[in-house]
């Protein structure tokens, strides 16, 4: 139980530490697009100049000059910004859910009533969090179809293009686990209660 109670302040200390610092990035970033979305119109002209390079899988295409109007470019990042904001938002709420599921196994109570219902949110916030991120990663990929002019790089043999997205059934997987280890640790809860009962 001693080693549980090390281990287990061990990893909050370092839960802590990487939330701060990924916290910390994560609202620089923010800032930086939220003062992009201020600026006026004739300087995103030098913004998209920067955007030249397409990435489909492990091939990158290097444009010669934008494709589309630089004004274009304002509705991408208001989607970049919302994902990073969401980014931070779970960021936060996951470290907090971690900091108590730790907390009774610091003091020597792994089978407190706290931790199985700590888990399940931990899992339902895996499944909205996967859900978020993909309705924001299906907007981003048809704004940048439109700012690109993507149906300008095919020639006559080629009628057009077709977006694919694909869920990552991991998110699912993540979440099933963590619903599992709540269902392990109820029943470990009760194993608990009955024992000290017959005691």
């Amino acid at each position: 139980m001693e080693k549980l109670m090390k281990i287990s302040r061990v990893l909050d200390t370092v839960v802590r530490v990487l939330t701060g610092i990924f916290f910390g990035l994560g609202c620089a970033s923010t800032l930086l697009m939220a003062a992009a979305l201020c600026l006026p119109a004739s300087r995103y002209e030098s913004l998209v100049g920067k955007w030249l390079n397409l990435e489909f899988g492990s091939i990158t295409l290097t444009l010669k000059e934008p494709l589309s109007a630089p004004e274009n470019l304002k509705p991408s990042i208001c989607v970049l910004l919302l994902t990073a904001l969401a980014a931070l938002f779970f960021m936060a709420w996951v470290g907090r859910e971690i900091h108590r599921l730790l907390l009774p196994m610091k003091e020597g109570r792994p089978f407190d009533c706290s931790v199985p219902a700590t888990l399940n949110r931990l899992g339902w916030m895996t499944i909205i969090e996967s859900a978020v991120f993909f309705l924001l990663r299906g907007i981003s990929l048809f704004l940048a179809a439109h700012l690109y002019a993507l149906s300008g790089f095919f020639g006559d043999n080629v009628n057009g293009y077709t977006i694919n997205l694909q869920y990552d059934l991991g998110w699912l997987l993540m979440a099933g686990m963590l619903f599992l280890l709540a269902h392990i640790f109820k029943y470990g809860e009760e194993l608990q209660r009955l024992s000290d009962e017959t005691l």
